[in-house]
């Protein structure tokens, strides 16, 4: 994870990292409380592919009721960028990703 500093705090950057058909972990909150300010969903294939992002309290699992986006349709070669609102994570919170299959990448940003 990389480090960047602003006047407000410190920014950290979670990926670039490749989403599969699979639940995969993105970024854990640790030390403090953390808003995830913006994130970017990029499909690389020529194909529509469906992505599922969660936001898991700490212990829990990706499930539809902690899911931000389901089945969310990102087209072919197309990137989708959230920006403009804050997702809360506190210790041991996760962002989750899965994607319909492989082919997508994820990016975000989180102030800490």
């Amino acid at each position: 994870m990389t480090l960047y500093t602003k006047e407000s705090g410190t920014l950290l950057r979670a990926g670039p990292t490749a989403i599969t058909g699979s639940v995969v972990t993105m970024f854990t909150a640790s030390g403090g409380p953390q808003n995830m300010t913006s994130f970017t969903i990029c499909n690389t294939t020529g194909g529509d592919l469906t992505v599922r992002f969660h936001l898991v309290p700490s212990g829990d699992s990706a499930t539809t009721a902690n899911a931000i986006l389901y089945d969310f349709k990102i087209i072919l070669n197309n990137t989708y960028i959230f920006s403009g609102a804050e997702l809360a994570l506190f210790d041991g919170d996760t962002i989750q990703v899965q994607g319909s299959t492989t082919g997508m990448t994820f990016q975000g940003m989180v102030e800490k």
